[in-house]
């Protein structure tokens, strides 16, 4: 809002402008939404330079510089509580800097600045809920706010993450997935009935190109990979409630699909939080479709992967593994074809001496092939008519 100096004779012409009138304070201003340009007759000179200036594009470190120097932060202790989810040693400055959050919620961190007088070790700070004082400070050269603890932090315990995953995995500890699940996923890998992978992942993400692009083309041919966003035009962010539904939209598909694959590349440690929840754990729990899990990197540690019939680890492992799976039927196949052609043709050679005397033929043609390329090597070697004539 920008204050006018608007006489009683130009009431008219700057409210047909947009300009609106305070009733308690007696004057006309401008709207935050309207151009103050249109007004230059009623602002003050200096109040009009100030504004064309803080309207000029700036440079983004300009503007930190710039915001930094009209903002005024108290100078007050404050006590804040959280997770320690990150660690950034600057000992070279004789400082850390560790990043705080609460509640999971990764993308409203605190940077805490701490100087390596007031704790002998930071590292053993991170993944730790702790209690921590000090005073709040804008830092210009990356446009954050930092508090600079004064006294050593006080550790609670471990963080949130840690502590909800024990308490779940000890609720949970019953319902953990035996050899029975995975002999069932092997069963249904190997029927011809179930010629479907359900896969519930983002699909801009890069781990779901990672899976699409390592599955080879025989394990295409074996299973029809759908994406559960285009089979049910499903909308939404990939979190725990979206997870849980699809799996139960998958249950609908149940006699046709192989397993129900959960793909997602590696993130955040509070950003994988959303597959350790209660509700899509029991979903995996009491799905009557295995499911295959391959979320971030081998070294996270998540409860839906101990619940799910198989962890492959990572996006690329759920493709190597249903790699396998398609190989081996196709092995099973071709024995039983051979199996059943010496059945009924029990006279022929059998399938084993067959690959044997295919291998002993591809070892005469692989050697008939290398002498054949010494040949040709040598011959081009010789000069044109010694090539002629023969000599």
């Amino acid at each position: 809002m920008i204050k006018l100096q608007a006489s009683y004779d130009d009431r008219i012409k700057v409210k047909e402008l947009g300009a609106h009138w305070n009733k308690n304070e007696k004057y006309w201003y401008i709207p935050d939404e309207l151009d103050f340009h249109l007004f230059k007759e009623w602002i003050e000179p200096a109040e009009y330079e100030r504004l064309n200036q803080v309207s000029t594009p700036l440079p983004l470190h300009d503007f930190f510089n710039v915001f930094a120097k009209g903002i005024n932060l108290p100078n007050y202790c404050y006590t804040v509580e959280g997770d320690i989810i990150e660690l950034h040693d600057f000992s070279d400055c004789n400082f850390s800097l560790l990043t705080l959050v609460d509640e999971h919620k990764y993308r409203q961190p605190l940077q805490i600045k701490i100087k390596d007088t007031l704790i002998a070790d930071a590292a053993e700070l991170l993944n730790k809920r702790v209690r921590i004082t000090g005073t709040i400070h804008f830092y210009n050269k990356s446009g954050t706010i930092q508090l600079w603890a004064m006294t050593a932090p006080e550790i609670i315990g471990s963080c949130s993450r840690i502590t909800e995953m024990q308490t779940l995995a000890q609720s949970l500890s019953k319902q953990l997935p035996n050899n029975q699940d995975k002999k069932k996923l092997l069963a249904r890998m190997m029927d011809d009935q179930f010629s479907m992978i359900g896969i519930i992942a983002p699909p801009s993400s890069r781990g779901y190109h990672d899976f699409l692009n390592h599955l080879k083309p025989a394990t295409k041919k074996r299973f029809d990979c759908l994406n559960v966003r285009e089979a049910f035009s499903m909308e939404g962010s990939m979190d725990a409630d979206f997870i849980t539904e699809g799996i139960l939209r998958w249950n609908e598909y149940e006699c046709c699909l192989a397993c129900i694959c959960i793909v997602r590349g590696g993130g955040n440690p509070e950003e994988l939080c959303a597959y350790n929840t209660a509700p899509l754990l029991t979903a995996i729990a009491e799905t009557d479709i295995p499911i295959i899990t391959g979320i971030g990197h081998d070294e996270d540690e998540l409860l839906c992967d101990k619940m799910a019939a198989l962890n492959a680890g990572t996006p690329t492992g759920v493709a190597e593994k249903l790699n396998e799976f398609a190989n081996a039927k196709l092995k099973r196949d071709t024995d039983r074809k051979y199996k059943e052609e010496e059945r009924q043709h029990p006279n022929t050679i059998n399938w084993y001496d067959r690959c044997k005397l295919f291998e002993a033929d591809n070892i005469k043609l692989r050697l008939e092939n290398e002498t054949l390329r010494a040949e040709l090597e040598k011959a081009q070697k010789k000069g044109f008519f010694k090539r002629l004539f023969g000599f």
